[in-house]
């Protein structure tokens, strides 16, 4: 159509990417993220490639985009293992806060303790808490995961953002600590603490 500029591809890298995929599998997309992992044919086909990728790849772009085409799949859990790999060598900040939530996303009961001694070598970001509060429900991790929770409270190594989730696990400890703080000069320390306890708020007005 004349004065209508065509859609513009994916770039170069990307491209790449793409075509290695459609040549080894026969799937077809126009973007890493539009592919259909959802759906575990296509999943067994591209996760494999795309994992390959991941470790060729510098650019930081084309590694999110990767690790979120694997968040988007139920049928991720057997790249555990490589996931955890990814983790503990990213140094991209932002990477890693994805990473991080998709640990907690492919984390089962059965692998709390390797994802627990995992996670000691990779700095804490704001989406820790995902993993552990789900390691605080895993028998073999809940109570050292617990208590690590409770001395990040105590000592406050903790990242605000994390405070509702934390307020969260059953443990009398922390949510004794909540109590404690329901005074606090931290307005959001206060309104954590605030929710758990309503009865008390109210009869406290």
């Amino acid at each position: 159509m004349p004065g209508v500029n065509p859609a513009p591809g994916p770039p170069p890298l990307e491209r790449e990417l793409l075509e290695e995929l459609r040549a080894r599998t026969g799937l077809r997309s126009h973007r890493i993220q539009g592919i259909p992992v959802a759906d575990k044919a296509v999943a067994d086909l591209a996760l494999p490639i795309l994992a390959e990728w991941y470790e060729r790849l510098d650019d930081v772009d084309y590694r999110a985009a990767i690790v979120l085409t694997f968040s988007n799949s139920p049928h991720a859990h057997p790249y555990l293992d490589t996931v955890l790999q990814w983790w503990k060598r990213e140094t991209e900040p932002r990477i890693t806060g994805f990473l991080t939530q998709l640990v907690a996303q492919l984390m089962r009961n059965g692998d709390a303790v390797k994802v627990f001694e995992a996670s000691k070598e990779v700095p804490p970001d704001p989406f820790r808490i995902f993993i552990l509060s789900k390691l605080a429900r895993a028998p073999s991790t809940a109570k050292e995961a617990k208590d690590l929770i409770l001395r990040n409270l105590q000592t406050g190594a903790y990242h605000p953002a994390e405070l509702e989730r934390i307020s969260r696990v059953n443990d009398e400890r922390i949510r004794a600590w909540f109590f404690d703080h329901l005074n606090d000069p931290d307005e959001h320390i206060r309104s954590v603490s605030n929710s758990l306890f309503p009865a008390r708020t109210s009869h406290l007005q």
